[in-house]
């Protein structure tokens, strides 16, 4: 449960626990304890002996991750399976997910979501997936 800071009459700010956060939160990709690209790549630099235990706990996170209805969210996840992708991993499986970022109409989750998809193969029983921009 995320916790909110209320303030008083004279303008100090106090820790209080309040009501969670709704879903429908047009902030909700602030969240507390979403690791981004920056702490995938510490994290892995400070796991030496267990690295590949390190990278699929995260992976995990990162699936979890994708079934957000968030583009937020989803492009944080895309930007660290890009960096897992170059480290030798699949990310064939997150392909829609790409897709679906790359339909936003910001920017940049926009331009996560099309180096997300130079870097998946999208193939489908031998059809190709062609990705129309109109």
């Amino acid at each position: 449960m995320p916790l909110q800071i209320a303030r008083s009459n004279n303008c100090q700010t106090t820790p209080q626990l309040l009501q969670p956060i709704p879903n429908n939160n047009k902030y909700k990709h602030y969240t507390m304890f979403e690791k981004t690209l920056t702490d995938l790549v510490t994290g892995i630099r400070s796991h030496k002996r267990d690295t590949a235990l390190f990278i699929s706990q995260n992976i995990a996170e990162i699936k979890n991750e994708l079934q957000s209805s968030d583009l937020y969210t989803k492009s944080n996840a895309l930007q660290k399976l890009t960096f897992l992708q170059s480290m030798g991993y699949s990310m064939s499986w997150a392909a829609f997910s790409a897709v679906e970022v790359m339909s936003s109409p910001r920017f940049a989750l926009k331009r996560v979501g099309y180096l997300a998809a130079t870097q998946v193969s999208f193939t489908l029983c031998s059809y190709h997936v062609f990705i129309l921009r109109y």
